[in-house]
Formats: structure tokens, C-alpha cells, sequence
């Protein structure tokens, strides 16, 4: 079992742009996750997400498919045995109910939390055409959902306080999470 790299974070963190970045440029590739959500412009379904139906999800986790499944901001995400295991060098983005299950299960990873302040994830749900009802209710659930997550992760990854519409520190944060990685890979031996 490979040790897996876990981003977490709040809503428009950056989370997705990080890891596209790392997987782009570095040795990383994205577990691909399941979803009920819809898909975004730009999203391609078996690339981004397997984008299913709720009927289809359910049936899935009736199945046993996933190694963790969860309802976050009305819609369901899942990540499929198969996906996990067959993926080298595996970055997963999840939330902190994901964690727990990582950590429950025992499986092998390292946990970065990207905090970014409030006011840019704000600006960049709206930029993407968030609407303003479901931006609410993702703060919401948000300040509840990562209490304590300090705590759970490995390391903390503070962005820029910028309001940009993108994540212009992804360059940064990546190499801060491969120095991380380094270092503990180095302790290991």
C-alpha cells in the first residue's frame, strides 16, 4: 500500500488547482473520486470526477465500492477501492471526514490543510458562479465541519493573503509540501 498525500481544505481553497498542479508537474496522480454533483464548465467526467447519479451512488455504496463515501454540501463524494489501489503515487483531495477514514482505517498518508483566508474563498466561489445561497451554506458547514483540524493533519500550508480568483501561491504550496514530504521520507531510512 502506497502512502498517500491528502489535501484538505474549506471551500475554493485551492484544493483541486494544488493538486492538478502537483500532478501535472510532479511524480503525483489524482485518485479519481466519484461524485453527485454536477459537473463545472471545463470538468471532464472520468477525469475530474466520476460524475453519477444519486440512484447510481447509492447503489455503488450498497455494493461496497468505496473506501469512504460522504454527503458534503448536499451532494454525495466517494472514493472507490479500485481507484485507490491502482493509482501510483496517489494525491487525493478530501474532506475531513475522508481523514478520519484514513486514519481509522490505518491507511499510510501525509494530510496538508490549505488555509486560506475567508474573504478570498468568497471571491473566488463568486467568480465561478457560485450562488450566493450555496456560498452561505458552504461557510456554514465549512466552520463546522473543520473544528479541530488542526490537530489531525500533519502540516498546515498558510496561502497568501490575497483576493485573487486563483490560487497564486500553488507553486509555493507545492513546494512546501514536497519539502515536507522529503523530510520525512529522509527520517524514515
Amino acid at each position: 500500500m502506497e502512502k498517500v498525500i491528502l489535501i484538505l481544505g474549506k471551500s475554493a481553497s485551492g484544493k483541486s488547482t494544488l493538486r492538478n498542479y502537483m500532478c501535472e508537474n510532479f511524480r503525483y496522480n489524482k485518485v479519481i473520486t466519484y461524485t453527485t454533483r454536477p459537473i463545472r464548465k471545463g470538468e471532464v467526467d472520468g477525469e475530474d470526477y466520476y460524475f453519477v447519479t444519486v440512484e447510481e451512488f447509492k447503489r455503488l455504496k450498497k455494493a461496497k465500492h468505496f473506501f469512504e463515501n460522504v454527503k458534503f454540501g448536499g451532494n454525495y463524494y466517494g472514493i472507490g477501492y479500485e481507484s485507490l489501489l491502482k493509482t501510483e503515487n496517489p494525491l487525493l483531495v478530501v474532506t475531513p471526514h475522508g481523514l478520519k477514514m484514513f486514519r481509522k482505517k490505518k491507511y499510510p498518508h501525509i494530510a496538508f490543510y490549505l488555509e486560506v483566508p475567508k474573504l478570498t474563498r468568497i471571491f473566488r466561489q463568486i467568480f465561478r458562479g457560485d450562488e450566493l445561497d450555496k456560498i452561505k451554506k458552504r461557510l456554514r458547514n465549512d466552520a463546522v465541519d473543520f473544528i479541530g483540524i488542526y490537530n489531525k493533519v500533519n502540516a498546515i500550508i498558510r496561502m497568501k493573503d490575497n483576493i485573487g480568483f486563483r490560487v497564486d501561491g500553488t507553486p509555493e504550496c507545492a513546494d512546501m509540501i514536497l519539502t515536507y514530504i522529503s523530510a520525512i521520507e529522509e527520517a524514515m531510512e
